[in-house]
């Protein structure tokens, strides 16, 4: 795709893109030797690796002509103004994860829209809002694969740049023992269809599912949890605790956040507290039941934990 014509005024945006690399397993020559329980391939060990672009890999690859794209590309002024806006919520680890890749992660649309078509707000490839203002568009062009705007401001809402989001329960990451799990289709005192996790009378004391969210902000969050018992066909219906631990980088180890006393047909939300991560990055739940092997006593379900940002 030919997005970056040779001028000085956006000179940023096209080099922090272009240098970006990761290296990763070459698929094409790597040899298989099973499949996880996603699905996914277990290489053999020491597989062959290849550098690639971090924004083809994670994003879009601009260069594959079977693919029609919009790009936004922002003026040295307007990427500098946006990236630093974002610097005090992801802080630089390196060049692949900082303010100035969450911000150019939202410039790719799929499909074109040429300026006449341009609505005030398009949906990028990775979710985001992008806020379109036709009078900050200085020149636009046709690539071979789509359209190319260059602008001189581009204002994201920070509550879009650094959003609310839920770990939901249903979504474990692994377990500390190998039990039975029930991943669960309810509905709620609403009428609403929800999924959550369950785990019953599985007589293993302190029983952890642990939940991971990649690229965690560094931001205030207010913490809510979601968990419901005693539905039609759920054994669980006397009240019990469980426990929910935040991995802690600095000690290495998971510190207890909040204990919860999940009470029978409760279907609001509970306030769990406040959380800062003390760094930008990998994000790490253990939800843990009661010290105990009891039927009733440690049962643990999940709908979700929903962390909602507080913003300037």
């Amino acid at each position: 795709m030919g997005l970056y014509a040779n001028q000085y005024r956006w000179y940023f945006a096209k080099n922090y893109i272009n240098n970006l690399s990761v290296t990763v397993i070459d698929t094409a020559n790597a040899t298989i030797i099973g499949y996880n329980n996603l699905g996914n391939p277990i290489f053999a060990p020491n597989p062959p690796m290849i550098s690639r672009n971090t924004y083809w890999v994670n994003v879009a690859d601009l260069r594959d002509e079977s693919q029609q794209y919009t790009y936004f590309i922002l003026q040295d002024a307007a990427f500098t103004a946006e990236s630093s806006k974002l610097s005090t919520y992801y802080p630089s680890i390196n060049p692949n994860l900082n303010a100035s890749f969450f911000l150019v992660k939202d410039l790719t649309i799929k499909g074109v829209y040429p300026i006449e078509k341009l609505p005030d707000t398009l949906i990028s490839l990775k979710g985001v809002k992008v806020p379109i203002n036709k009078a900050n568009i200085i020149r636009s062009y046709r690539a071979s694969n789509g359209m190319v705007h260059v602008v001189n401001a581009l204002p994201f809402r920070l509550k879009d740049k650094v959003p609310e989001f839920k770990i939901e329960g249903e979504k474990p990451q692994s377990f500390n023992a190998a039990r039975t799990v029930l991943y669960r289709t309810k509905l709620d005192n609403l009428g609403k269809t929800f999924n959550d996790i369950e785990v019953y009378d599985h007589k293993y004391a302190e029983f952890g599912v642990f939940y991971y969210k990649a690229n965690l902000p560094v931001v205030k969050y207010k913490v809510y949890a979601r968990a419901i018992s005693g539905l039609p066909g759920d054994p669980q219906v006397t009240a019990f605790t469980q426990r929910y631990f935040f991995y802690n980088p600095a000690t290495l180890s998971y510190t207890l956040f909040y204990t919860h006393l999940v009470n029978p047909l409760t279907y609001n939300e509970a306030y769990l507290g406040e959380y800062t991560p003390s760094d930008f990055g990998n994000f790490q739940v253990r939800l843990t039941a009661a010290n105990s092997t009891s039927v009733n006593v440690s049962t643990l379900i999940l709908d979700y934990l929903r962390f909602e940002p507080v913003l300037p």
